[in-house]
C-alpha cells in the first residue's frame, strides 16, 4: 500500500504593520456589518486604531477608495464607539468636513481616499473595503 504525503502550508493573511497585525481587505467590498463578521471569521475584528503611529502605518498601505474601521455611533448619534471594546473610540482623526451624518444616515466610520484616508462617517450599508486586526501570541 502506498501512502501519499500531503504538505499543507499555513498561509497567514495578516501582515505586521507597525506593531500590530492587519488584513487589508482590498479585493472584497462588504457593508460594515458583513465586514465585521468577516473579520471575526478570520479570527480578528475590524481594525481599532489607537494612536497616530498606528494611523500613519495603516494609511501608508491603503490603495482603494475606502476601508471600514471598528468605529460607529449606532447606539447614540455623535457618540463614536469601538465595536471591538464597546468603549468610546480612543483615536479619531476626522477630515475637515466630518462627521456630518449626511441625510441622518451615516453611522459607521471609514478611511476614505477622498478624505486623504482620514476618517469619514458613512452609511453602514455602503459596500467598502475593510481592515481587520488580529492579535498573535508570541
Amino acid at each position: 500500500m502506498s501512502s501519499t504525503r500531503i504538505s499543507i502550508r499555513r498561509i497567514c493573511i495578516f501582515e505586521k504593520i507597525g506593531s500590530k497585525y492587519y488584513y487589508i481587505g482590498d479585493n472584497e467590498e462588504l457593508n460594515w456589518f458583513a465586514a465585521a463578521a468577516k473579520c471575526i471569521k478570520l479570527g480578528g475584528h475590524l481594525a481599532s486604531v489607537q494612536n497616530q503611529q498606528e494611523f500613519n502605518a495603516i494609511r501608508a498601505k491603503l490603495t482603494k477608495p475606502g476601508y471600514w474601521l471598528d468605529i460607529n455611533d449606532l447606539a447614540e448619534e455623535g457618540k463614536y464607539m469601538s465595536s471591538t471594546t464597546g468603549e468610546k473610540a480612543v483615536f479619531i482623526r476626522w477630515d475637515s468636513i466630518n462627521p456630518n451624518n449626511q441625510d441622518n444616515a451615516e453611522n459607521c466610520v471609514e478611511l476614505g481616499i477622498n478624505h486623504d484616508y482620514e476618517m469619514n462617517d458613512l452609511t453602514c450599508l455602503y459596500r467598502n473595503n475593510f481592515i481587520c486586526e488580529k492579535k498573535f501570541d508570541n
